[in-house]
């Protein structure tokens, strides 16, 4: 879909770490829905982090870190549609990522975050439906509705204002971040050396995380 103009885009593969996104050239977490089904784990790469609920079958995996979510708009937005209880999410227009994790719902985000918020009631299936996190978030930053933002994408968007959280919550994923890859390739150099790279990436992330 047409998002308009105005914000710069946002790329997932450069802003899984946050804050220099070092690793774009390894990580594919909007692509990672499929691997942690059944017959998945066809990475398209030797070593990959990817977002996904569970350890990706016939690859070794491990887990780099969890990811947290909570509703992220515009001042702009936020000062057009005032928000001061979860319920009143309604009267905005939610942005989803429809496929935010494999066999999830299209609204799966959005009842996980507003079932921990108090208000599994709110209608969740309303709004404005993408394939990737990052054209929901686009959209936001065009003031086109509200997104739900994962902690790894949008903390420096957060720190610079130019998103705000309505809401102080900040729930759990249902998916976290995985290093994945063969094991019979574990004690290959440059294996080991991008893996460690990306776990030390990972901690670092995790220390300066705002949760």
């Amino acid at each position: 879909p047409d998002l308009g103009g105005g914000a710069p885009p946002v790329d997932q593969r450069q802003r899984v770490f946050g804050r220099d996104g070092g690793a774009s050239a390894l990580v594919a977490p909007g692509e990672a829905g499929a691997l942690d089904e059944p017959g998945g784990g066809d990475l398209g790469a030797p070593l990959a982090a990817v977002k996904g609920r569970q350890p990706l079958a016939g690859l070794h995996s491990e887990r780099l870190f969890d990811e947290y979510i909570t509703p992220v708009c515009t001042p702009a937005y936020l000062k057009d549609h005032p928000l001061e209880a979860p319920g009143g999410l309604e009267a905005c227009t939610l942005l989803h990522d429809a496929h935010a994790w494999s066999g999830g719902a299209n609204d799966a985000e959005w009842k996980v975050w507003l079932q921990e918020a108090g208000a599994p009631q709110a209608a969740t299936g309303q709004g404005r439906f993408f394939s990737l996190a990052d054209m929901a978030l686009q959209a936001a930053l065009n003031d086109q509705g509200i997104a739900m933002g994962r902690t790894a994408l949008v903390g420096d968007l957060l720190e610079t204002g130019v998103l705000v959280a309505p809401f102080a919550l900040k729930v759990k994923s249902p998916a976290s971040y995985w290093l994945a890859f063969p094991g019979a390739h574990s004690e290959m150099p440059p294996i080991e050396t991008v893996g460690n790279w990306l776990r030390a990436e990972a901690k670092r992330f995790l220390d300066q995380a705002p949760f």
